[in-house]
């Protein structure tokens, strides 16, 4: 009954978010951000330790307010991606432009497939819809909702813009299929990942790490990039793809993965410095490293 709950809210307020032109939108969802971080704080404290484990050198008052604009910059990711599958392929295009503008295209033309990873940053799921919209054929490697019937609207919003989605319960094989097919697999790899993760330093923290994309390069010798979307305005985005060439970072095995998932974790943290509101700061990044009270 709470699933169903849960999914029949979620349809009537994506129902009625629609109804409303996008330039209202990103002020509703601001406003919602603002609302959660001062009237209901959810996972607030988790943010607010983050972000000064990240920047300790920055004053109770800038942190605060990195949180607040966090919240705020949520809220408008959130409520911009209900609609957004409803705008004209050729509005995506121009809200979002690609820099370098070919690089996606010259990493296909090698013919080998495509590894991307980006992380909880801005709004990636909109980065993967302009990819698709840019004639780049992609899947998104998606963990399961707690609500099947909520995670399935999530699946038939990302399948309407074009998405692939693969279920990472559905293991290495699906995503390596992908791969021999010639399409762009896009993972978000920036969340903790307990035992299973490779430990690299993030903000200077030793932090563990998911291991999947750099060990899908090693063993398909796939192409591999790095791709991180910002928000300059509303509905305005610059999105930046960074080749890894990491064929030449290590020798083969072990080493080779760690040395990709150092460089894509330097690569997201470079962007997070520059842009810390458009980061994700509500999940326990640094779980493994004991940063959180009990």
């Amino acid at each position: 009954m709470k699933h169903y709950i849960e999914y029949i809210g979620a349809i009537v307020f994506i129902w009625i978010i629609r109804l409303f032109p996008l330039g209202i939108i990103y002020k509703i969802g601001a406003g919602i951000g603002l609302f959660m971080y001062y009237v209901i704080p959810i996972r607030r404290s988790i943010a607010l330790e983050n972000i000064k484990a990240a920047f300790p050198e920055k004053s109770e008052s800038e942190r605060r307010r990195i949180c607040r604009n966090a919240y705020r910059h949520f809220g408008m990711t959130v409520l911009e991606y209900v609609c957004v599958g409803q705008l004209p392929v050729e509005r995506v295009k121009e809200m979002v432009v690609f820099e370098p503008s070919l690089l996606l295209h010259e990493e296909m033309a090698h013919n080998k497939g495509l590894i991307g990873v980006t992380g909880h940053f801005s709004s990636f799921e909109l980065l993967g819809i302009a990819i698709g919209y840019s004639d780049i054929p992609i899947d998104m490697v998606v963990k399961p909702l707690r609500n099947p019937m909520t995670e399935k609207l999530m699946d038939e919003m990302r399948k309407s813009t074009g998405l692939g989605v693969i279920k990472v319960k559905e293991g290495f094989l699906k995503i390596m299929r992908s791969i021999h097919k010639k399409r762009l697999v896009a993972l978000v790899a920036d969340q903790d990942a307990g035992q299973d993760g490779i430990p690299v330093k993030f903000f200077g923290i030793d932090s563990s790490t998911p291991a999947g994309p750099g060990v899908l390069a090693v063993r398909t010798g796939a192409r591999m990039i790095a791709g991180f979307i910002v928000r300059e305005q509303p509905g305005k985005y610059r999105a930046y793809i960074h080749s890894i060439p990491y064929e030449r970072m290590s020798n083969p095995g072990d080493n080779t993965v760690i040395a990709i998932t150092q460089y894509y974790t330097a690569l997201l943290e470079s962007y997070i410095r520059r842009y810390p509101e458009q980061y994700f700061w509500m999940h326990k990044r640094w779980k493994s490293a004991g940063l959180y009270r009990k």
